[in-house]
């Protein structure tokens, strides 16, 4: 099969199509896990270092 047709193939659209598909998934990914990173992680460390408190207060 010459790269034309296989080019013009429903097989070859339906791969180039989940390709596109997934970069787009690793693009919106990759852009919330740079723009929510230092909040997200702020919020953890409050929780953890409360429940840490809690558990370290409560043998008192």
């Amino acid at each position: 099969m010459s790269l034309k047709k296989y080019l013009i193939s429903k097989k070859a659209q339906s791969t180039l199509e989940y390709v596109i598909i997934l970069s787009a998934i690793a693009a919106v990914t990759l852009i919330g896990v740079s723009t929510f990173k230092g909040s997200v992680q702020s919020s953890a460390e409050s929780m953890f270092d409360t429940a840490a408190g809690r558990i370290i207060n409560a043998g008192n």
